[in-house]
């Protein structure tokens, strides 16, 4: 039962990195497609670093402004989708 559990972590783990792996590669082709030169990124607490540093270095230069959205923040009906990236300039 322990060693189901240890793999079952293990998946957990992987399959949010490479979430996180798609996300930023969407973000990255976003931020470059604008053409602007800032933008403000926020994402929940638990993935926000880690999109945050798999982000393209100049896309990651480029942030003005960004955040960690904590668990209640948003109100109603936007909890399914927490997260935001807003062209700034």
């Amino acid at each position: 039962m322990h060693q189901a559990s240890i793999a079952e972590t293990k998946l957990e783990t992987e399959t949010e990195r490479r979430i996180n792996k798609q996300l930023a590669d969407q973000i990255t082709k976003i931020a470059k497609s604008n053409g602007l030169e800032g933008w403000s990124f926020a994402a929940p607490v638990s993935c926000h670093n880690a999109i945050i540093e798999l982000l393209a270095p100049d896309v990651r230069n480029r942030i003005v402004e960004s955040g960690e959205i904590r668990s209640g923040e948003g109100g109603a009906g936007k909890a399914s989708f927490p997260f935001s990236l807003i062209a700034a300039i």
